[in-house]
């Protein structure tokens, strides 16, 4: 059944594969080379994070290529990551750790006669997942699925990131405030807070926000930031597009957005 998935989808050049039966199995670039494809295991668990990322991201009215492809990167990064923590999980790593620890309190010919007793054995649970390391959605409004964006909610999220940024908020506690608050999905207030966080930075947003987010970001970040803020944001935007481009997702709105406020500085 794999294998067949496969082979179809290289030969009609299609991305995404889905496979339903024991597991969701979803296949992600095997249209492309073989060293980008990436492979994603869903088990059918209550409230389990990853099948309710796989709603929301395969839902109708939700779609988004740049989502899907930034779930795999990040899937990928961690899979990569649990692998490379893995290989450095060492007897004498954990010896080092050992020595460094009990050497404040006693001699190193004390340890070394403990040392000589110690049998380290690194062992993983065979039946454990590490696949699904995220926690369990705090608020059970965190599981509504394709609730419309609001300007109420884009403002909102606005306010609280920027309470997130000058650290009177704890950045955990940001998406659950506004689930509750204003009944905005967990997700995407997840996704608005952190996008705020990068046009304050400079950075690239790879996670789909409104064009009429943009505006009112821009717009609330000309007014508490001054134009260097929208200087710093409008980079944001720039590098934005180049990454949206890479996957020929159109980008004239937010052109017309930059050409905007820039005006507005000169």
């Amino acid at each position: 059944m794999r294998e067949q998935l496969l082979s179809y989808m290289r030969l009609l050049c299609c991305e995404i594969g889905i496979i339903v039966c024991d597991k969701i199995y979803v296949f992600y670039g095997y249209g492309r080379e073989v060293n980008e494809s990436k492979t994603v295991s869903i088990d059918f668990i209550a409230d389990n994070p990853d099948g309710i990322k796989f709603i929301n991201l395969f839902s109708r009215d939700s779609f988004n290529a740049l989502d899907i492809s930034t779930f795999f990167e990040d899937k990928s990064k961690l899979s990569n990551d649990i692998l490379q923590i893995k290989s450095e999980i060492t007897s004498s790593f954990i010896l080092t750790i050992l020595q460094e620890h009990f050497a404040k309190k006693y001699s190193q010919e004390a340890f070394e006669a403990v040392e000589k007793t110690l049998n380290i054995e690194i062992n993983y649970l065979e039946n454990a997942s590490l696949e699904n390391t995220s926690a369990p959605p705090p608020y059970p409004a965190q599981r509504q699925n394709n609730v419309k964006i609001t300007e109420e909610m884009i403002k909102a999220s606005y306010d609280i990131a920027k309470q997130v940024m000058d650290e009177k908020i704890k950045r955990s506690d940001a998406p659950g405030l506004l689930n509750k608050k204003f009944g905005m999905n967990y997700n995407s207030a997840s996704i608005y807070v952190s996008n705020f966080i990068q046009m304050r930075k400079g950075d690239v947003i790879k996670k789909a926000m409104s064009e009429r987010s943009y505006e009112i970001y821009l717009e609330n970040i000309h007014q508490d930031y001054a134009d260097a803020g929208v200087k710093l944001a409008l980079k944001t935007v720039e590098k934005t597009v180049t990454y949206r481009d890479s996957f020929n997702l159109p980008s004239s709105s937010l052109l017309a957005l930059i050409k905007r406020f820039e005006a507005k500085l000169q």
